[in-house]
């Protein structure tokens, strides 16, 4: 019996078809409807029908197994794939750079830029998203900085990156806003490190902003400590950015507190001066408060109410020669009164007694200080510039007035001049004493006083020659014979020292007895240096030295100086 489904041979008493698993079921066929087969053809059928179905199921069940293999190989693969992705992204993001430079060399070249591109392409995102949102703050910098570094150092970052990174102004704007200037400034700093470009002049906001801060606590330290002159200044000089909200309000602020402060001070210390007559420090206090305050007619009244006694006090001090104090205290007025005439005159007055009486001591430091303030107050007044010009120009003629004046006090009897030497612009002073004795004295620049240079005895000059001449007389007696010895010197002074021009001499001998001491012979020699000349020649010479004009001198006298050292111009 066949399996109806199959056709596979079943044995006697089989129930079911071991190949295909059909009910046999029995079946009754007349004899008569059914051919006669040859059951070994059916058998031979049903063998190979059997056999291909079983060969494709067993390919359809090879081909999933080699699926299923393909499938767990690729799956192990992607997941180890992600994994060295995700560790490379963790390493990056972390800002290890060692540990992702050894992570991304061993991988696949194409898994690692993979890697790089995702990260690209995140702070892209992440860069978009925070300029959208205005956002920019020391986390998000922080978390930018670390993956963008190790990208750059791992040269992995790409130009659209770059393009993408926030720009330096914005950073600025936004972190002015939050007062958190160091995360722009340490913005900066990173992107100098990428090497990327930006703005500079945002650096130089950067910095003028860091300057206001630093000048807005400094202020505040000295208004808490009591300071509030100090606090002032500092304060009226701080300008922020018209984009710093935060510290133009902080500024407008303290610089409120400090005015409120200080003006209660000045009140209790003017009330005070007052009491003392104290006009410097009346008008130093005048001219603070209309510095710091709206109210500008009040003070302008307190001017005038006390200008007529400073007058006074500044004139009494003058007559006291107390020249220091006279100056501050008139300078004080001047500052808070400088249109007015009457102070103008005072001041300039008061500055040229000071200035004139610290040159006397030579002290030029003090006098060029006192003079620069007095021009920084009236910087256009003609007898200040003059005197100052003067002070620049002419120093060496107030060191050869002073030197003089201390000369003078030695001894009443000194003559003087100046006297010119080639190639030196300044003259020297020549000082003629009462013994001929002439001493040349020379300015010296660096130290700003004289220097003696050369001093001789002379009894004339020739000027046309520029000689100078000194008259010897030498006896010398023998026991039969006398020398008598005349001569006359001539020098020159070239600046150094006085050089020998030539010699004038007569020299008598005369012969005597040896008994009678009487008379035998006398013989005259005229010579000039080692040259025998004649008689006429000598008397020539000698005529035109002792007919020369001789040096032009003055006696000390301020008329005197002024003339010579001053060349009669206005001291």
């Amino acid at each position: 019996m066949f399996c109806s489904h199959c056709g596979y041979k079943l044995e006697d008493g089989m129930q079911v078809c071991p190949e295909c698993g059909t009910s046999a079921g029995s079946v009754s066929v007349p004899a008569g409807d059914i051919d006669v087969v040859d059951n070994s053809k059916i058998t031979e059928e049903y063998s190979v029908n059997s056999v291909r179905k079983v060969k494709k199921k067993r390919h359809i069940a090879f081909l999933f197994i080699i699926i299923f293999i393909i499938g767990a190989i690729t799956s192990s693969y992607y997941r180890q794939y992600r994994n060295d992705v995700k560790e490379l992204q963790t390493y990056i993001e972390q800002g290890s750079i060692e540990e992702a430079r050894n992570k991304a060399d061993s991988m696949p070249k194409w898994q690692a830029q993979k890697a790089f591109d995702t990260i690209n392409h995140d702070i892209q995102s992440e860069n978009n998203a925070y300029i959208k949102k205005k956002e920019f703050d020391a986390g998000f910098y922080s978390d930018l900085q670390e993956k963008v570094l190790v990208l750059h150092e791992m040269e992995k970052l790409d130009e659209p990156t770059m393009k993408s990174m926030p720009d330096l102004e914005y950073c600025y704007e936004e972190t002015l806003q939050n007062d958190e200037l160091s995360v722009a400034e340490g913005y900066m700093l990173f992107l100098q490190e990428i090497q990327m470009d930006y703005d500079v002049s945002v650096q130089d906001k950067m910095n003028h902003a860091q300057e206001v801060r630093s000048s807005y606590e400094s202020a505040k330290l000295k208004y808490e400590s009591g300071s509030y002159q100090e606090a002032l200044d500092i304060c009226k000089a701080i300008v922020p950015d018209e984009l710093d909200i935060v510290y133009q309000e902080n500024t407008a602020a303290l610089l409120k507190n400090i005015e409120e402060a200080y003006s209660k001070v000045v009140e209790e210390n003017m009330k005070r001066a007052v009491e003392n007559q104290d006009y410097e420090t009346i008008y130093q206090y005048i001219k603070t408060a209309k510095d710091g305050s709206s109210d500008i007619g009040k003070y302008t009244e307190m001017e005038n109410q006390y200008l007529e006694g400073a007058i006074k006090a500044v004139k009494s001090l003058l007559s006291y020669e107390n020249f220091e104090s006279a100056y501050t205290t008139c300078r004080a007025v001047a500052e808070c009164l400088p249109d007015n005439a009457d102070v103008i005159n005072l001041f300039v007055e008061t500055v040229q007694e000071y200035v004139k009486n610290l040159l006397s001591s030579l002290d030029f430091d003090t006098a060029e200080e006192i003079l620069s303030e007095g021009l920084n107050i009236f910087p256009d007044n003609t007898e200040l510039t003059t005197l100052q010009a003067r002070l620049d120009n002419d120093t060496w003629r107030v060191v050869y007035e002073v030197f003089l004046s201390d000369l003078y006090g030695e001894t009443e009897s000194i003559e003087f001049t100046l006297y010119p030497v080639s190639e030196m612009a300044i003259p020297y002073l020549l000082v003629i004493r009462d013994n001929n004795s002439y001493e040349f004295y020379k300015y010296n620049e660096n130290d700003r006083n004289v220097e003696m240079v050369a001093n001789q005895k002379f009894d004339t000059y020739i000027p046309a020659e520029g000689l100078f001449f000194y008259f010897g007389q030498t006896f010398d007696k023998g026991y039969f014979s006398t020398t008598t010895n005349e001569s006359w010197t001539g020098y020159s002074f070239d600046g150094k020292e006085f050089v020998l021009k030539y010699r004038l001499e007569k020299i008598q001998e005369n012969h005597y007895e040896a008994i009678t001491n009487k008379v035998l012979s006398s013989e005259d020699t005229y010579m000039k240096d080692d040259e025998v000349i004649s008689e006429s020649e000598y008397n020539t010479q000698v005529k035109r030295i002792e007919s020369a004009d001789g040096m032009k001198v003055y006696s000390y006298s301020k008329d005197n100086i002024n003339a010579v050292i001053y060349n009669n111009q206005v001291r």
